[in-house]
């Protein structure tokens, strides 16, 4: 089992795995009004290679935009 992160952390650990996040406040408050995982998980495997990193220059908005 995952280790609990509240959103900031998850936030970090994106920013970690070289996602690109312009805004972090709106960032925050999409992941507060839709969950990490309905926005992130759900859609991640379109921007990481095989080997479970992110492509390069892959941004949340990116990722966001799928969710919408």
């Amino acid at each position: 089992m995952k280790e609990y992160k509240n959103n900031k952390e998850l936030i970090e650990h994106l920013e970690n795995k070289n996602v690109i996040i312009d805004d972090k406040n709106i960032a925050m408050n999409i992941i507060d009004n839709y969950s990490y995982y309905s926005v992130v998980n759900t859609y991640k495997y379109v921007f990481k290679k095989d080997d479970n990193t992110y492509f390069e220059n892959v941004h949340f908005d990116d990722i966001i935009l799928i969710k919408i």
